[in-house]
């Protein structure tokens, strides 16, 4: 019998993936579509002596062949990476480590995330796309007088230039974002350079592994976002960051245009619900979904700091990939906030019995000096200091009423001044009162656990005998040593 927590396992036997492979007809091919001579000219001018490649699961079936290709042209140990610890799209600097490799080549879709300790090569692929067509159809739905960005899939990266220069022809406020890609990668950054716009303009910033310098005088609300590929995880973010542009997506494989300003509307009012679950929480679960991304470990010390400051419990997690019967698990929770990079920052949680927040939306709820403007920021990097969207932490130094607009009950936000005394602060403190676990002080963590009816196992303080250690049973657990034989 099969349930939300537990299943017979055989839907790992019969999963399906996606599989819209390229389709090449020999290693010459294969040689071009992954970068062949370009990574190992990498790796050996790096003189690497172990090196992981990195395949989603899409691509698992050309690692051999590539494998072979490189261990010809190297002097380099290879191993394979599959089945990464969180998104397929960030570089798995966790199980690279394991294998104590000295760098790591990422293929297929990426977010392009700084990483904090590996040197990586990113390879995308080249995923077939119909130039003509989707000029074709992009031409009608653009204006001369309003500026456009064209974002995109990086499988599509190889053929971006003329995509660009077939709509430059006619429209020559067309912007394409570079890809913020190492130094030592930086030709293929530079298919895509905007000529058309200085390269000293000040409206220029960062988002998504991608360089956007914006005309002068413009700002970001005034461009219309043309996104070519289909709809994913990436689409979603950059719908939610650019929340006020007008928003068209191509996807190749339908080849089909679409407005996305209703889609937009409607995810903004289902976040801000989220918002609003998260204000009525009182125990908070932080998720730590990646390990490589740079400052994650800043991002975890401000969320621990806003959460307290607004009189909540916080408690930290690492579960790896998430799934109901694990976050399950921690029914004391009541609302999780997950630490990702920006393309898996935004996951639909609707399945789960706690809603899963993410770290913008968390500071939205505990945060007063922040506040909810329809702007949105799936980056948890740009809420640190120095980035676009940072705000000071203050502490509500009186504590506030509100009411609810989930529950409709009255609630409480920030902390009194004089609940921080020491008599206060172990407000989750228990003691045993005649072999009994009972509440001392009362408080949010030990309220709850005061409430429920199994409570942990009887101590039985001063009355268990004090023994010597004893040799213990033998064996497996359907069958120790001493059992008889069935």
């Amino acid at each position: 019998m099969a349930t939300s927590f537990s299943n017979s396992g055989e839907d790992v036997i019969r999963k399906s993936v996606n599989a819209s492979q390229l389709e090449l007809a020999d290693s010459g091919s294969i040689r071009e579509t992954f970068d062949v001579a370009e990574t190992v000219q990498w790796i050996n001018s790096n003189a690497f002596e172990k090196v992981a490649l990195q395949f989603p699961d899409e691509l698992m079936s050309f690692s051999v062949d590539i494998v072979q290709l490189l261990t010809k042209e190297t002097s380099s140990a290879i191993v394979i990476l599959a089945d990464t610890s969180y998104g397929s799209c960030c570089v798995d600097e966790v199980a690279a480590e394991h294998y104590a490799v000295d760098a790591v080549v990422h293929y297929g879709p990426a977010c392009l995330s700084p990483i904090r300790r590996l040197p990586v090569f990113y390879v995308f692929g080249r995923q077939s796309l119909d130039v003509n067509h989707c000029v074709g159809q992009l031409k009608p739905l653009l204006d001369v007088k309003t500026p456009t960005i064209v974002l995109y899939n990086v499988i599509y990266h190889h053929c971006m230039n003329l995509v660009k220069s077939e709509l430059f022809k006619d429209f020559p406020n067309i912007l394409v974002p570079v890809l913020d890609l190492p130094e030592y990668q930086s030709n293929l950054s530079s298919l895509c350079q905007n000529s058309n716009v200085s390269s000293t303009s000040r409206q220029s910033f960062t988002r998504f592994g991608r360089r956007f310098q914006l005309f002068e005088q413009t700002e970001i609300n005034d461009y219309l976002i043309v996104f070519i590929g289909r709809e994913g995880l990436l689409q979603n973010a950059c719908m939610m960051t650019f929340n006020r542009c007008n928003f068209m997506t191509y996807d190749p494989e339908s080849k089909k245009c679409k407005s996305d300003a209703w889609n937009t509307n409607k995810q903004l009012m289902r976040r801000y619900y989220m918002i609003e679950k998260a204000k009525d929480a009182e125990r908070v679960g932080i998720l730590i979904g990646t390990l490589g991304v740079k400052d994650y470990l800043a991002i975890l010390d401000r969320l621990s700091s806003v959460i307290r400051s607004a009189g909540k419990k916080c408690y930290k997690f690492v579960v790896g990939k998430l799934n109901v019967a694990k976050l399950a698990n921690f029914s004391d929770i009541d609302v999780f906030v997950l630490v990702a990079c920006p393309e898996n920052s935004l996951i639909d949680s609707s399945e789960m019995f706690q809603p899963v927040v993410t770290p913008f939306e968390m500071e939205l709820a505990c945060n007063s000096s922040r506040e909810w403007t329809g702007d949105y920021e799936v980056d948890f990097r740009q809420l640190l200091p120095g980035g676009l969207s940072y705000r000071k932490i203050t502490p509500d130094h009186k504590a506030r009423m509100d009411v609810s607009l989930v529950t409709g009950k009255v609630r409480q936000l920030g902390i009194d001044e004089d609940e921080k005394s020491p008599a206060v602060r172990r407000a989750d403190s228990l003691a045993v009162v005649e072999s009994r676990t009972e509440l001392v002080v009362h408080g949010s963590a030990a309220d709850f656990l005061s409430s429920r009816s199994w409570s942990g196992l009887d101590p039985q303080l001063g009355r268990t005998p004090v023994v010597k250690a004893v040799e213990g049973m033998k064996g497996t657990a359907t069958s120790y040593n001493s059992e008889p034989a069935s």
